[in-house]
């Protein structure tokens, strides 16, 4: 980033449907560059993967912190966070194209992780084999604990415990 940007974040609202879908359909371009299908067909696809994946998300992370993030004040991609008392779940994170690879993720990953290390707990995420953000978590701490089929669950330890100086 040539000079630094604002991030912010703030609870996702349901005018914020619309970017999400296409936020989310920008994750998937590559992955779905092989099909043929029309432009029609392709965004009613899309519609309904991102409709199963919030639905599943709802189910699985009743309380999930679904977040907007926002540079500039403009909107740049979603930041999706469990929290429990013995673990800091990141459970996506997502940003435009044209905002990748600009630090914009490292600044995210930089407060979670804080937030995390303040109370104490691990940070855990699922990432896709072949997405290249493992690397960023990997520079962040994070360490593969598990390979599932597609992806690879990966976690950051707590910071250890500090005894002072008499401990």
């Amino acid at each position: 980033m040539a000079r630094e940007a604002t991030v912010t974040l703030r609870s996702v609202e349901p005018a914020d449907g619309p970017f999400l879908v296409a936020l989310y359909a920008s994750t998937r371009v590559t992955e779905l560059a092989a099909l043929t299908w029309d432009a029609a067909t392709m965004r009613a696809f899309l519609a309904q993967q991102f409709a199963a994946q919030a639905a599943s998300w709802s189910t699985t992370f009743p309380d999930l912190d679904r977040l907007l993030v926002v540079v500039d004040g403009r909107r740049a991609g979603r930041l999706y966070v469990h929290r429990s008392p013995t673990l800091l779940h990141l459970v996506d994170i997502a940003l435009l194209p044209a905002l990748r690879g600009r630090g914009i993720g490292s600044v995210l990953l930089d407060r979670l992780i804080a937030e995390a290390d303040a109370v104490g707990i691990p940070t855990t995420l699922h990432v896709a084999r072949d997405n290249p953000a493992r690397g960023l978590y990997e520079r962040f701490g994070f360490r593969a604990v598990a390979e599932e089929p597609f992806h690879i669950r990966m976690t950051r330890p707590a910071p250890p415990v500090s005894r002072g100086r008499d401990g």
